[in-house]
């Protein structure tokens, strides 16, 4: 069986008022690219009847109790065979044709190929990997392509709640994994996820630089971090 070019995941709790359209937009994509897995964490609203709806269009769909967004990721991870995933959240949506867009500048030499997001507010979010990336996240994960082999030694850290994916960039960046930018809008995001509260994404930030940086090193990143949160959201 050939391996799809993409794997699209969604994990979900309680989304019953908006994945009907984050479903339809991943389902509105050319087909022969894609498989598409959704990871639900035992949802009390109208969202499992409304992934039943769609059901004979994905690869895998299942719904139980997990301990939180990363380790849904992280069981999908396990059932995915695309050669790059993305993960798009249950508010979120691809724009038209962005995975045909997306196909033209696919790289296997590549472990991360990223472009950019649209907030519903109507602000573009311009993804980057680069020295920032030492601070806090510069990739916004709705506009990152995975490759696949990434995952052979990596999984998401699952007592971090909002910010683990910043991990998997940070290490990108630190061990100099080839990466590359897309000039493209690659989906229209909620503003309001999980990782704009920013009380817990500092003490999480924190958490990630503990476990790859020198104690030295933190202290000085630490207070940049909360300058630079401090003149961002005071504006």
């Amino acid at each position: 069986m050939i391996s799809p070019v993409f794997s699209i995941i969604t994990v979900t709790y309680n989304a019953g008022l908006t994945l009907e359209k984050t479903i339809q937009s991943v389902l509105a994509q050319e087909n022969s690219l894609l498989e598409y897995i959704i990871i639900d964490g035992g949802s009390t609203d109208d969202t499992i009847n409304c992934i039943k709806k769609y059901q004979e269009n994905l690869k895998y769909w299942i719904s139980e109790k997990d301990d939180g967004i990363y380790d849904a990721m992280n069981k999908a991870l396990d059932k995915s065979q695309g050669k790059w995933v993305l993960f798009l959240g249950g508010n979120d949506r691809l724009n038209i044709d962005v995975l045909k867009k997306v196909y033209k500048h696919l790289d296997d030499s590549k472990d991360l190929i990223y472009g950019n997001i649209v907030f519903n507010t109507g602000r573009r979010y311009k993804s980057i990997l680069n020295l920032k990336t030492i601070l806090n996240n510069t990739v916004h994960h709705q506009g990152a392509f995975y490759n696949k082999k990434l995952f052979d030694n990596f999984r998401y850290d699952t007592t971090i709640k909002t910010m683990a994916d910043y991990e998997l960039n940070l290490l990108i960046y630190l061990s100099r994994k080839q990466s590359k930018k897309i000039n493209i809008d690659i989906a229209e995001c909620d503003a309001n996820g999980v990782s704009s509260e920013i009380g817990r994404s500092l003490e999480e930030l924190q958490l990630i630089h503990t476990k790859h940086y020198s104690p030295f090193l933190r202290k000085i990143l630490s207070k940049i971090v909360k300058l630079k949160y401090f003149i961002h959201y005071k504006h």
